[in-house]
């Protein structure tokens, strides 16, 4: 969980230089599924949490994108951060 919050912040700048929302979406991918490796056995039953995380990044980039100039953009931003941070 804590290791997330840096990876979060991290994404969520680069996402504002950016604006790619399906790159953001494979780093938190693959840095997820680099903190589980190490701290689970890497098996299969890895996947479907961190395949259910990347669909929930992916919506929350992509509504980033999508509403950028607008004010749900911070209640998205918050709202998408607790939920990847949860989950």
């Amino acid at each position: 969980m804590l290791f997330k919050i840096p990876l979060l912040i991290m994404l969520l700048y680069y996402h504002t230089q950016s604006q790619n929302a399906l790159r953001c979406t494979v780093f938190w991918f693959l840095a997820l599924l680099a903190l589980s490796s190490m701290q689970y056995s890497f098996t299969a039953a890895l996947f479907l949490p961190l395949t259910i995380s990347s669909v929930i990044a992916f919506v929350y980039f992509t509504l980033l994108e999508r509403i950028e100039n607008l004010l749900l953009w911070w209640l998205t931003m918050i709202a998408g951060a607790i939920a990847l941070l949860i989950f």
